[in-house]
């Protein structure tokens, strides 16, 4: 990608990053029978499996499913949400024609814990103007995870000029940390809240799982 390339991108994602609200009147809190809504994909020869899981709030399992749709982006190193980011808004728009609207989405990413503090959470959030969570399995930022201690929930908060981005968190005593952070209309302590309710004995949170699992049911045919 040569520099006006980069600069296009750099552009893109700077206007997109006006639509995101942390406003305090406008952040999401969690009400019983809200529409958790979780989305993981695989890639592979073009095409997109996206795994779909249907939680309803605090934590029970309503349905699961995956969704193929062909890949139309290309991946750009340090943009991948501008790659998977269509994708997973046209699985949104293939939810809505069902019916599912979310009250909040969990995308396997990062929001912003980011190196330009936008990550794929982040644009969903801007796209949909919904209350969204990234939480991912590596971090994308500087960060030794042999300094956190062993016992669950154990954590090591990232910041961007003093304010807070995301958290790295052991879910599980011993098991290797989860990168959660705030896409949009939510607060890193609800976040991190959330996730926790949505955990039980695995390193992941059971709504990831379920998505992660849908989302290899393609792949294993192909």
């Amino acid at each position: 990608m040569d520099k006006h390339e980069n600069k296009s991108l750099n552009d893109l994602q700077e206007s997109l990053k006006r639509k995101l609200d942390f406003s305090a009147s406008n952040l999401y809190a969690p009400k019983t029978g809200d529409c958790l809504l979780t989305l993981d994909a695989l890639y592979k020869n073009g095409i997109a499996s996206v795994g779909i899981d249907i939680t309803q709030y605090p934590a029970t399992p309503i349905h699961t499913e995956q969704y193929i749709t062909t890949v139309t982006g290309n991946y750009v190193p340090g943009y991948f949400s501008f790659y998977e980011g269509p994708v997973l808004l046209d699985t949104l728009l293939y939810l809505a024609g069902k019916q599912i609207l979310p009250d909040l989405i969990i995308a396997d990413g990062h929001g912003l814990a980011h190196p330009r503090q936008f990550g794929l959470a982040c644009y969903i959030g801007a796209h949909t103007g919904l209350p969204v969570i990234g939480i991912a399995k590596e971090s994308l930022l500087p960060f030794d995870k042999s300094i956190l201690g062993p016992e669950q929930y154990a954590a090591h908060n990232f910041e961007e000029q003093g304010h807070p981005t995301g958290v790295a968190i052991r879910l599980q005593k011993g098991r290797n940390p989860v990168y959660i952070s705030a896409g949009n209309r939510i607060s890193l302590p609800t976040a991190i809240d959330l996730i926790k309710q949505l955990s039980s004995d695995f390193k992941y949170p059971d709504n990831m799982r379920r998505a992660d699992a849908a989302s290899r049911i393609h792949a294993q045919k192909s």
